[in-house]
C-alpha cells in the first residue's frame, strides 16, 4: 500500500505542475506566436492588432489545456520550455533581419 499512497499523493502535485507550465510558459508561447504572426503582416499587423489580441486568449487556454496531455509535469515544462526557446530564437532572427 506504500507505493499506492506515494502515487496517489504525487498526482495533485503533477496536476499543479502541469497547470503552472501551461499558464506561465503557455502565456509566453502564445505571445510569441502572435508576435510572429503580426510581424509578417503588412505594416506589422497594425490594422489587425486587436483581433490578434482577442485570438491570443483562446490560444493560451488551448496551450494550458494541452499541457495536461503530457504524462508528467516535468515533460510539460520541458516541452513548453523547448517551444518557448524556439519562439525566442525565431523572434531574435526576425529582429536582426534574418528571413526564413
Amino acid at each position: 500500500t506504500g507505493m499506492y499512497r506515494q502515487h496517489r499523493d504525487a498526482a495533485p502535485m503533477s496536476m499543479i505542475g502541469k497547470a503552472l507550465a501551461g499558464s506561465v510558459l503557455g502565456f509566453v508561447l502564445c505571445a510569441q506566436v502572435v508576435a510572429l504572426g503580426l510581424w509578417y503582416l503588412p505594416a506589422h499587423g497594425q490594422a489587425t492588432l486587436v483581433a490578434a489580441l482577442i485570438l491570443f486568449f483562446p490560444g493560451w487556454i488551448a496551450v494550458m489545456a494541452g499541457s495536461f496531455m503530457c504524462s508528467s509535469a516535468c515533460r510539460a515544462w520541458l516541452l513548453l520550455g523547448i517551444l518557448d526557446l524556439i519562439g525566442m530564437v525565431a523572434l531574435r532572427w526576425i529582429h536582426h533581419g534574418v528571413t526564413v
